[in-house]
């Protein structure tokens, strides 16, 4: 026993377990020599080199199995001779007399200092990568474009809050795990559409920048973004996963058709302004028609009419009446025409356009959407 790399001990069954034997490995770890220890030499016995904030834990720790009878383990620090503090880590059992009372302990000891740093070490480590990903997190909150990270197998690693409020989850967290078939958002020709993008980005290895996808919120809303795709590395150079950010552009893009469509109407207008000057009368020239489908197909219009202004008389109406006369009508693909319904063929000025009659007459335009 005195070969072992600790104490092998043994201790009386008083208030403070007090020690009645210890092994010669006592004092590799303690610095004290057994014999000291036990005779209590200077007033130092094993209980004072027990770290004062740790005995009353050890001797509760002894009682409590004491009263169960059942073996204990317990780690603690003492004070060496030398003053270095170790920890140690004990193991015990207890021993009975005929009766079965406790009459003893007997035990081994031994120095767990080196495990106790590591643990230490590795704490701060944690500690220390447990920050790191706290301020990654937070400079990822910060971005104001969603972004995420996949797996090979296009499951969700990570996310920022920007991506976890437009998928509708609670926080990035709740996205770990999931694919996008687990999205509500996200429909299934979506899916498909996305993890055929994924995959491409990481079985060629190469990023894909600024492609325009259509995109659903958690609202409802049907938007489009910028979308960019980049594959991740392992520290060999594998392509490990994807990681893509992407903005939405919806309103650029309305600007854009926006801007396109008033381009368009500006030139269907100047054309038509110059064949209106260059017009001699004739309704039914084909290069007027074309313009003036242009301008229903533009607006997105049903019909578009050219109704001619004369003095006449119209059915019921009284002579010198102001009349519109149907020259022609344009008429959108499935649109019914209607020049062979006489109703609109001659229509009086007032009342049906007498607003319309005096704001054009003052050359001013008038424009009234459906409801209107």
């Amino acid at each position: 026993m005195d070969s072992l790399p600790g104490i092998v001990f043994q201790s009386a069954n008083d208030q403070d377990w007090s020690m009645q034997y210890l092994s010669e490995g006592c004092l590799g770890l303690t610095g004290y020599s057994a014999q000291a220890l036990l005779r209590g030499d200077d007033g130092i016995t094993y209980t004072h080199i027990t770290h004062p904030e740790d005995l009353p834990r050890v001797i509760d720790t002894i009682r409590r199995h004491g009263e169960a009878r059942q073996p204990y383990e317990v780690e603690y620090r003492i004070q060496t001779r030398s003053g270095e503090q170790k920890w140690v880590w004990e193991k015990g059992i207890f021993v009975t007399d005929e009766a079965g009372q406790v009459v003893g302990l007997e035990g081994f000891i031994t120095d767990i200092t080196p495990l106790k740093q590591s643990e230490v070490a590795l704490r701060v480590v944690e500690q220390a990568l447990r920050s790191r990903e706290s301020f990654l997190h937070l400079v990822l909150d910060s971005i104001p474009q969603p972004v995420f990270w996949k797996d090979r197998h296009s499951r969700f690693l990570g996310c920022n809050r920007a991506f976890a409020e437009t998928m509708g989850l609670p926080n990035p967290q709740a996205i770990v795990g999931k694919t996008d078939a687990d999205l509500s958002a996200i429909s299934a020709e979506d899916m498909a559409y996305y993890q055929a993008c994924d995959r491409l980005v990481m079985e060629r290895n190469q990023p894909d920048i600024h492609a325009l996808e259509p995109q659903r919120y958690a609202d409802g809303q049907q938007r489009w973004i910028d979308c960019s795709r980049l594959p991740m590395h392992n520290e060999d150079g594998e392509v490990i996963g994807l990681l893509a950010i992407f903005s939405d552009i919806t309103d650029q893009i309305l600007a854009h058709q926006a801007l396109k469509t008033r381009e368009a109407y500006l030139s269907v207008i100047s054309a038509l302004q110059h064949q209106l000057l260059s017009w001699r009368s004739d309704w039914k020239d084909p290069d007027l028609m074309a313009i003036f489908a242009s301008l229903g197909q533009l607006s997105g219009a049903s019909r578009v009419y050219g109704y001619e202004l004369f003095e006449g008389s119209a059915p019921a109406g009284e002579p010198g009446q102001l009349l519109l006369r149907q020259r022609f009508e344009w008429s959108a693909p499935g649109i019914p025409s209607t020049t062979h319904l006489p109703e609109f063929q001659v229509l009086p000025v007032v009342p049906l356009f007498e607003d319309w009659f005096e704001q054009l007459a003052q050359g001013r335009c008038i424009n009234l959407t459906q409801d209107q």
